[in-house]
């Protein structure tokens, strides 16, 4: 989820073998704790498959995936509501990324937000931060590209979620309450070659809000995830293939992140591999989910998964023990019939 929580690659490896690498939270706990105590204390609430035509990638993970998608409701409710999309674009030979946004501006209230990667190479997010009263795009990006890198801009914007991770030619989408006349920043947190995190790499983009939000309400659903410190809660009450609430219970930030064993592979190689760092391909596929929330706050999406086992994770660090949410109990297996 956030910036540091994965380790980061060396120079020499090139984009498509950097995404063939497993994350290691354990090597990064200096870094994201510190990143982490920030967060967990600036961080506000925001008022808020196996398709292939979608494959969806955590945000906090940086494997390829091979199936997954993340899509609003098909419902009425749902489909009348305005979209605003970013599009992640392709990298350019010398490792610029950059996005595409489908306006300057959004409609305040309750929107999808839609990414999509159209970028053939790299996973990509779209982590929304709305920058607090005062403080101008500049000051962000100056602040975010100085050497304290994501911690630098907590005093300046909170976290406003937006749609997780995605794979090269995936789509993924969250409805969120978008604040009125306010600024937002859209950046991708995902560690990069060398090091650098996309954002670094130019992948950054604004946009404003409209002065009055539209008078839509967040979709209603029986069928809701809760996170909590440390636990996801009674998956067999969910329905996984429904539109689903994800809400924060708190008081840390949680996420949830849906993986799914690798063909020729088990969950017993998922559970493995997010404490080690095997070489190769990682064991596991990404299935999307929900990026981390701050307390109080949800988000709604849908996914599609096949009948099968899956693992439940949370890959946000906790400040006090400076270990991974998933190492204090939030991973949770589920089953699909």
């Amino acid at each position: 989820m956030f910036e540091g929580a994965r380790p980061l690659p060396p120079d020499s490896l090139s984009p498509m073998e950097f995404q063939m690498r497993i994350p290691v939270l354990a090597k990064s706990i200096v870094a994201v704790s510190a990143i982490a105590l920030v967060c967990g204390g600036a961080v506000s609430a925001c008022g808020s498959s196996t398709d292939s035509t979608a494959t969806t990638t955590a945000a906090a993970a940086s494997g390829t995936t091979t199936s997954g998608s993340a899509a609003t409701s098909g419902s009425a409710e749902t489909a009348s509501l305005p979209t605003f999309t970013i599009t992640a674009d392709q990298t350019t030979p010398d490792g610029k990324m950059s996005y595409s946004l489908s306006g300057a501006e959004a409609e305040a209230g309750v929107v999808t937000v839609e990414l999509k990667n159209a970028d053939t190479m790299m996973p990509h997010q779209a982590q929304l931060l709305r920058l607090n009263d005062g403080v101008t795009s500049e000051q962000f990006t100056a602040a975010i590209l100085g050497p304290e890198g994501i911690g630098a801009v907590m005093p300046l914007a909170t976290f406003a979620g937006g749609p997780n991770a995605v794979g090269p030619g995936g789509t993924s989408s969250v409805i969120a309450n978008l604040e009125p006349s306010s600024t937002y920043m859209v950046i991708c947190q995902i560690p990069g070659p060398g090091g650098k995190p996309h954002y670094a790499l130019g992948m950054m983009g604004s946009f404003t809000t409209s002065t009055q939000a539209n008078s839509a309400a967040m979709p209603t659903s029986s069928n809701t995830v809760e996170l909590s410190d440390f636990r996801f809660s009674e998956p067999a009450a969910i329905d996984w293939n429904k539109p689903m609430t994800v809400t924060n219970d708190g008081p840390e930030p949680h996420e949830l992140t849906v993986l799914g064993a690798a063909p020729g592979k088990t969950l017993d190689d998922v559970k493995a591999a997010l404490a080690s760092e095997p070489a190769g391909q990682p064991p596991y596929v990404t299935m999307g989910g929900v990026a981390a929330l701050a307390d109080g706050m949800s988000q709604d999406t849908t996914l599609t998964l096949q009948p099968g086992s899956y693992l439940l994770v949370c890959f946000v660090v906790d400040p006090a023990t400076g270990q991974p949410h998933y190492m204090l109990g939030m991973e949770q297996e589920i089953t699909v019939s």
